[in-house]
């Protein structure tokens, strides 16, 4: 049985998990808490970082690699084109979502969360173990305090994000006008990474996290300027995932 180690508020994990869903691969989770998360992982991969996928005696971590290999491994419902010109495609356009879109999501969606304990700590612990929201309660401002570091969180820096997150939309725009794929009419892992990515900026049902029932008011302000986004995002959530 394939493992997937992960957080489910993660859009990393997010990734794997729409991998493995569309591949129709069964497999079991094994929910992390930010923070106590770091010990395992670094024990199976040497780094901190999920997700972590265990098959067998196989261990992967970074998504893109994790994609790449059950595509090896288990070849139906391939995620990477046939065509070498196209797979090269493909996972330049995952390697761009990875830079230019995920981290800035993050940044935004930590800015405006993070002061608001109330909607984050129930995704921390979403289906984690028993003790998850004592550990939480206990350590959430050591967590908040990590992130806001790690992030370098300030209104410029926020500012930046939104910068480039505008700067990927243009470049999206012809695709997300069209509605079509981004490699042609198949929906491939560069689909699949650019949806999860932008994901947590519109909650899709399918992206498996308990969202809040609504999100701060600043933070709706700021994801009304990639609305342009969103319908392509829900859309292929609601067609592949």
């Amino acid at each position: 049985m394939i493992t997937l180690y992960q957080m489910p508020v993660s859009h990393y994990c997010e990734k794997v998990r729409w991998a493995l869903a569309y591949k129709r691969l069964p497999y079991r989770t094994k929910n992390l808490l930010p923070g106590l998360h770091a010990r395992p992982v670094k024990k199976m991969t040497g780094q901190t970082a999920v997700p972590v996928l265990k098959d067998g005696c196989q261990i992967l971590a970074n998504s893109s690699d994790i994609i790449s290999f059950l595509d090896d491994e288990y070849p139906r419902f391939s995620l990477t084109p046939d065509d070498s010109d196209l797979a090269l495609q493909a996972k330049e356009w995952e390697a761009w979502a990875d830079a230019e879109i995920a981290v800035n999501v993050r940044i935004l969606a930590y800015y405006h969360l993070l002061d608001r304990p109330d909607l984050l700590k129930p995704m921390f612990c979403d289906r984690g173990p028993w003790y998850g929201r004592f550990y939480i309660d206990l350590t959430y401002e050591k967590v908040a305090a990590a992130l806001r570091q790690g992030l370098q969180l300030n209104e410029q820096r926020v500012e930046k994000a939104k910068e480039a997150l505008k700067l990927a939309i243009i470049k999206l725009k012809p695709y997300v006008e069209s509605n079509s794929r981004l490699l042609g009419s198949d929906f491939s892992r560069a689909d699949l990474a650019v949806a999860a990515l932008l994901a947590p900026l519109f909650q899709p049902n399918k992206y498996d996290l308990m969202w809040p029932e609504s999100m701060p008011v600043d933070f709706q302000r700021d994801v009304a300027e990639f609305e342009s986004v969103k319908a392509w995002v829900l859309d292929t959530y609601q067609r592949y995932r």
